[in-house]
Parts: C-alpha cells; sequence; structure tokens
C-alpha cells in the first residue's frame, strides 16, 4: 500500500504526479486558468498561494512564465517539484509553507489566492491579503458562491466582498454561474496594489 500524506481532507500517494492538462476539464479550474490567463497579459512572474499540486504555476512556467507556488500539504509541493523536474521546467518552485511563515526579497507582477481564503479564519483574512499585497502587483482570489453546502469558516457574501476590496484600484468582481445544478456558482476578485 502506498504511504499517504494527510493534512484535513487532502490526501496525496507518494509517488503522486500531477497531470496539469487535466485541470481543463474542470468546469472550475478552466475558469481559474482562463481568469489568470487574461490578467497575466504581459507579465512574467507568478505566486500561487494554495496551489495544491501545482498544476496552475505549472502550466504557466511551461509558457515561460517566472513561476512560484506555496502550499502547505508538503506532498503536494514535492509532487509538482517531482513534475517540473521530469519535464525539465527550471522556471517553478513548490514552498511547502504556512503563507504567514514565509517571506520573499522581491515582488511578483500577480499573487493569486483561489478557493483559499474561505479556509482561512476570518479574523485573519485582512492580514492574508495585506501579505499579498505586499509581494504582488496584482492581485486575484476566487471564493465559492454558495457556502451553505460546505464547511468553510465564513461565507463571503457580494456586499462583504465589496466592503473588503471595493476601494482597490482597478477592482473587477466577475461571477460565473455554474454549468450544472450541483456546482456552486465562481467569483473571482482582481485589483491592482496602489
Amino acid at each position: 500500500m502506498d504511504k499517504l500524506y494527510s493534512v484535513n481532507h487532502v490526501q496525496v500517494k507518494e509517488n503522486y504526479i500531477p497531470e496539469p492538462l487535466s485541470h481543463m476539464s474542470i468546469w472550475r479550474d478552466s475558469l481559474i486558468y482562463i481568469n489568470t490567463l487574461l490578467n497575466m497579459k504581459d507579465k512574467k512572474s507568478y505566486l500561487d498561494i494554495g496551489t495544491y499540486d501545482g498544476w496552475l504555476p505549472l502550466m504557466l512556467a511551461e509558457d515561460g512564465c517566472d513561476t512560484y507556488g506555496v502550499e502547505w500539504v508538503c506532498g503536494l509541493v514535492m509532487s509538482a517539484r517531482r513534475y517540473a523536474a521530469q519535464r525539465r521546467i527550471k522556471n517553478f518552485r513548490g514552498i511547502c509553507a504556512n503563507w504567514f511563515d514565509i517571506e520573499f526579497d522581491f515582488k511578483f507582477d500577480v499573487a493569486s489566492a483561489y478557493d483559499v481564503l474561505e479556509c482561512v479564519p476570518f479574523v485573519q483574512v485582512p492580514r492574508f491579503v495585506l501579505k499579498m499585497e505586499r509581494y504582488a502587483s496584482r492581485i486575484l482570489l476566487s471564493f465559492n458562491g454558495n457556502f451553505s453546502r460546505s464547511s468553510q469558516q465564513w461565507g463571503a457574501t457580494d456586499a462583504l466582498l465589496y466592503k473588503l476590496f471595493e476601494n482597490k484600484k482597478d477592482f473587477c468582481i466577475d461571477v460565473k454561474p455554474p454549468r450544472i445544478s450541483t456546482q456552486d456558482p465562481l467569483m473571482f476578485i482582481s485589483y491592482s496594489v496602489a
């Protein structure tokens, strides 16, 4: 039996290798990829917080972008590193850490935290986002549009999101309705750091 790494509900087989392109068949992931590409434009550096198995920064790295993926499940980070090594991707760095525990001595063009803030205690959300703003010129966030079926610690309503982010430069909120009734809508927020 394969050794498993486990944090909350995430279990990773020791020899797991991500398949970034397979994420394009997943409705949410394909929207996340498109949203990221639209916000990257001519930008060259990207930070993904809560990167899971690194699929998004790995895909951007294969297109020439300098990428970092931060994830607190070390098994997922190791699998992303194995994928990068097998494909000889030199411009991807996977970091196993809690976002609050790491520092950089440079700034990224774009930083994202897709479906991550729902897992952060509400009182820590402003600190989480302020740290993102310290390290990036453009911020990308996403939220589940309906929290009633989930175990997140707080529910992001439109009103709360506007209160937190509406004064940001180039603020945009975009809601993508689900394709089928069992899916939740997906809410994107993007803005520039002044």
